[in-house]
């Protein structure tokens, strides 16, 4: 995966850009997914499609051709890895040595090092100019014959040939496993943009008055991707130039994309009849892509897609279950966009290195759709994307995959000549601003099913795990998958500040906040805090059975013996020694405060500061909390990893989600 891409100065594609006011230098931190945020007309789209050209005119690399290997400047406008010059040399270093004492003297440290320049920092240029020295030598060395060389120092390399050959094929992998893509492989690009529909266009004009019949011979179908076409003459045609066959009559357009490179969903039809009617492996791809529907819109019935042109009219037909098939434009317009926009991953999930660049996915999606779409993204381990979007939907996946996923904001100025101006900044988590920027509002919260309420963040990634290992477990068995953001949401309402919401509709205290006003169909979720028995008293009394008070003092006591200890093992001191763990049972340890949790179990004294210093006679609580809970969701991968009352808890959640998702959605 690119992690970052660093701009060669001087490109002119990129001299409108700019981060903190200084000229764009590179696009950093990269993640396996990307967003593009920012308000109309900023910019987004724009850097988007060139970014998607470079990737498009990135070289293969070739190293039996050297001229082929080394792109031309003013066709290269970025490098896509940087190395830290002492790694290289440490990891190539034992085998030049070895390579030496087996004769192979042409090869030394002081040559790699020549590469450098005196540069800290390598890229991926370089590093394949090493890899080509490597590559040069296993063949001389592969082509050395006896008698050919009679000089005295190449006998020993002579004697040493199958040996030396050994370890060259040892280090050119090693070194292929750092550049971005194997060896004469190019990325395959894909465009997705705004303008996109699953259903084939038609000619012909309506009849002249209102009652007049119009016949399907009326409108004949338009050949050829009419959307596609237009992206590319908008976006991706450039130097025009005089066609000299046709005495200058007709212009030529080269062009910097392919037609083939844009997925508009118009050439869904011809992709689905080919994969329906190809060999094994190749049917397997739309079977899975069917499958991946079943699952997640359809409560698992067989959904098969057919391509077929009833009345000479292309067309997707979809047959659910036992149900009748029928053409995909009756299927709702979300059902439709997420087919499009998805169907790509699997159509190339296993191309190497593919990219998608994406133009606004959230139309027509429903916000738990918008989540499916991001997590069928990561399910690809081949895929890296680039979004433009104005969704907040799509900024909340950034909490839970907050390693796969980076976010730059968009904004153009003007400067003092007219000029336009774009920055460019990295976000590690969308800010106000930026929600303002995008005219967020607080409605979006009515668009789940049902609203769980949860105290922090740390509470809502362990509820979220242990739903997910609940549907794993019982999936098989008949019980439905819910989505968040679709059937259910979360809502965190920061512990103490829960005295400030009433859950009575018949509140008249002016004081309070009517929580049904901000979520409705509430579940609540409240730690066992000692002393304050009073508050849990009036939740029960407003919420009933909606409101779920935990047996234990704090979240993280729910954690089971054996989760608990392999994430204390990752808190860990460096140089400490190995941790001990004392048996203990999760009931022993319910109801007493966290702190004393941990040093029952192990010695703190071993473990990192997870804990602060506080004033005597106060509980201290974990420093960070959500990191904590970060490590330990990464230790549950069964049902059975679960402790007995956080699997309780499960099921009362699932059982409350259940009961509001009665009909299909």
């Amino acid at each position: 995966m690119t992690e970052k891409l660093k701009l060669v100065p001087g490109q002119k594609a990129f001299n409108a850009y700019y981060n903190n006011g200084l000229p764009l230098t590179e696009i950093a931190p990269l993640s396996k997914i990307n967003f593009f945020i920012g308000a109309n007309n900023s910019g987004k789209s724009r850097l988007s499609r060139e970014i998607l050209k470079e990737f498009y005119r990135y070289p293969a690399f070739d190293p039996k051709n050297a001229f082929a290997a080394l792109p031309e400047d003013d066709k290269f406008t970025f490098t896509l890895r940087e190395y830290k010059s002492k790694d290289i040399v440490s990891l190539l270093s034992n085998y030049i040595q070895q390579l030496v004492e087996l004769g192979a003297t042409q090869v030394t440290s002081d040559l790699i090092l020549d590469l450098f320049e005196g540069n800290e920092l390598i890229d991926e240029l370089q590093l394949q100019n090493i890899y080509m020295k490597f590559h040069k030598l296993n063949e001389d060395v592969s082509a050395l014959k006896k008698d050919e060389w009679g000089l005295d120092e190449n006998e020993t390399l002579l004697k040493n040939k199958q040996d030396v050959l050994k370890l060259i094929q040892s280090i050119l992998p090693r070194i292929e496993d750092l550049l971005p893509l194997p060896n004469n492989v190019r990325f395959r690009v894909n465009y997705i943009p705004i303008l996109r529909t699953l259903r084939s266009f038609m000619a012909g004009s309506h009849p002249s008055h209102a009652y007049a019949i119009a016949k399907r011979s009326d409108f004949p179908k338009i050949e050829g991707p009419v959307i596609a076409n237009r992206i590319f003459w908008d976006y991706f045609a450039e130097n025009a130039r005089a066609d000299s066959s046709q005495n200058g009559k007709e212009m030529l357009y080269d062009g910097q994309l392919q037609i083939d490179n844009f997925f508009t969903g118009e050439t869904l039809f011809k992709k689905v009849l080919e994969l329906r009617n190809d060999v094994e492996h190749q049917r397997n791809i739309l079977t899975k892509f069917e499958d991946f529907l079943s699952k997640q819109f359809f409560n698992g019935q067989k959904v098969a897609l057919n391509a077929i042109s009833p009345q000479g009219v292309d067309d997707i037909y979809v047959k659910i279950g036992d149900e009748k098939e029928y053409p995909i434009c009756q299927l709702g317009d979300g059902i439709q966009a997420i087919i499009l926009l998805t169907f790509p991953l699997y159509f190339y999930g296993n191309r190497t290195g593919h990219i998608l660049f994406y133009e606004e996915p959230e139309l027509y999606l429903h916000p738990g759709m918008q989540r499916i779409f991001i997590e069928a993204i990561l399910a690809f381990p081949n895929v890296q994307v680039f979004i433009a979007t104005h969704s907040n939907h799509f900024l909340d996946t950034s909490v839970d995959y907050p390693k796969e996923i980076s976010i730059f904001s968009m904004e153009k100025l003007i400067t003092e000549n007219g000029e336009p101006k774009f920055n460019l900044l990295n976000l590690s988590s969308p800010d106000m601003a930026l929600l303002n920027m995008l005219g967020v509002r607080n409605s979006s919260v009515f668009l789940s099913n049902c609203c769980i309420w949860v105290e922090g963040i740390s509470d809502r990634f362990y509820i979220k795990r242990y739903l997910q290992m609940y549907f794993e477990m019982y999936e098989a068995e008949g019980e439905r998958v819910f989505q968040e953001d679709l059937h259910f949401s979360f809502m965190e309402f920061g512990g103490n500040n829960i005295v400030h919401y009433s859950f009575d509709e018949a509140e008249t205290n002016a004081e309070k906040i009517l929580a049904t006003k901000v979520t409705n169909k509430i579940f609540l979720i409240h730690d066992k805090d000692a002393g304050k028995e009073d508050r849990h008293s009036v939740l029960t009394k407003q919420l009933g059975k909606s409101y779920y008070c935990l047996d234990t003092l704090e979240i993280e006591n729910l954690l089971s013996p054996k989760v608990l200890m392999l994430t204390l093992q990752d808190f860990k001191l460096k140089n400490a020694s190995d941790l001990e763990f004392n048996d203990i049972e999760q009931a022993d340890y319910a109801g007493i405060p966290f702190i004393e949790v941990v040093g029952k179990i192990t010695e703190l004294d071993k473990l990192r500061k997870i804990f602060p210093d506080v004033k005597p006679g106060n509980t201290a609580k974990l420093s960070n909390k959500a990191d904590f809970a970060r490590v330990a969701v990464e230790h549950m991968h069964t049902w059975a990893d679960l402790s007995e009352s956080a699997q309780k808890l499960t099921i009362a959640v699932y059982k409350f989600i259940k009961s509001h998702n009665n009909r299909t959605i």
